[in-house]
């Protein structure tokens, strides 16, 4: 499930950088900077991504592993992930 999240977060970061490679054709600085906004946002988003398929990958069968994951800070990010983007 997660993998799928983090394929998403790629797509949606390509997605960005056409609209910016767009903005720097047409010389839109105005837009450039609003996309570059997004730019540095989709990079964290990619990291929370990437960091918890790493997570869950290293875990991998072992159950009791998944105990590891149930800290508030981990935690937090997998109820983001799940209620921001795979309820759409």
């Amino acid at each position: 499930m997660f993998k799928k999240v983090l394929e998403h977060e790629k797509y949606v970061t390509s997605r960005i950088y056409d609209m910016y490679e767009v903005a720097l054709k047409e010389k839109d600085y105005a837009a450039q900077s609003c996309l570059k906004w997004f730019i540095d946002e989709q990079v964290e988003e990619e990291a929370n991504a990437s960091e918890i398929v790493e997570k869950l990958e290293m875990i991998g069968d072992n159950i009791s592993g998944l105990f590891y994951l149930t800290d508030s800070w981990e935690q937090e990010k997998i109820n983001k992930y799940v209620d921001t983007k795979l309820t759409l």
